[in-house]
C-alpha cells in the first residue's frame, strides 16, 4: 500500500481491498469531503455481497463501530489526504490491522469521517475459513490490539488465511 502511495499521482489516496468495490458517485463523494477542509479522510458504509444474515449483522455492527470511533478496517475502503498520509509515515509494516494504526495516527491531524456512499466486498474468506470463526477471530485481534498487543499466535493464524 505504501508503493502504490508512492506512484499514486493525486493529492487524495483511496486503498481499496481487490475484492470490493464502490458505486460510480464515490469518487465525486470523496473529493467534496476533502475539500470541506475539515475532513483529512475516512472511509465508507460497508456491506457484503451476499444476503446472508449473519454477514448482514457483521457489516450492521461493524458499521456502528467505524461511525463511532472513525477507525476502519481495509474493506471499509480507506481514503486519506496525501499530506496527512506522508506525514504520518503511511501503513506500518505489519502484518495485521496496520488500516486500523494508520486510521488512529490520522485522528491525529484531522477527522475522519464514514461516508455514506455504500463500499460492497466479497464474503470469500467468512465462508471459505468460517463465519464464526473468523469473526471471533478478528474481535480477538482488536481486543488485543487495544491493549498493545499483537499476540504471535494470531499473526500465525492471519498468514494461514
Amino acid at each position: 500500500m505504501n508503493k502504490g502511495a508512492e506512484i499514486a499521482k493525486g493529492d487524495i489516496l483511496l486503498f481499496l481491498h481487490v475484492d470490493s468495490h464502490l458505486d460510480g458517485e464515490s469518487l465525486n463523494i470523496i473529493e467534496k469531503k476533502i475539500k470541506d477542509g475539515r475532513i483529512i479522510g475516512g472511509g465508507f458504509m460497508h456491506s457484503f455481497s451476499d444476503p446472508d444474515v449473519f454477514l448482514k449483522l457483521n457489516s450492521a455492527f461493524g458499521n456502528l463501530r467505524a461511525r463511532a470511533t472513525k477507525i476502519f478496517f481495509g474493506d471499509f475502503g480507506i481514503f486519506i489526504r496525501r499530506d496527512v498520509f506522508e506525514r504520518i509515515g503511511g501503513y506500518d509494516d505489519i502484518i495485521i490491522l496496520e488500516d486500523v494504526e494508520l486510521c488512529k495516527k490520522a485522528k491525529r491531524y484531522g477527522k475522519l469521517e464514514q461516508i455514506e456512499s455504500l463500499i460492497v466486498t466479497s464474503p470469500r474468506r467468512y465462508l471459505s475459513k468460517g463465519k464464526i470463526r473468523l469473526t471471533a477471530f478478528f474481535i480477538m485481534a482488536v481486543l488485543f490490539n487495544m491493549v498493545g498487543l499483537r499476540p504471535r499466535f494470531l499473526c500465525k493464524y492471519i498468514v494461514e488465511m
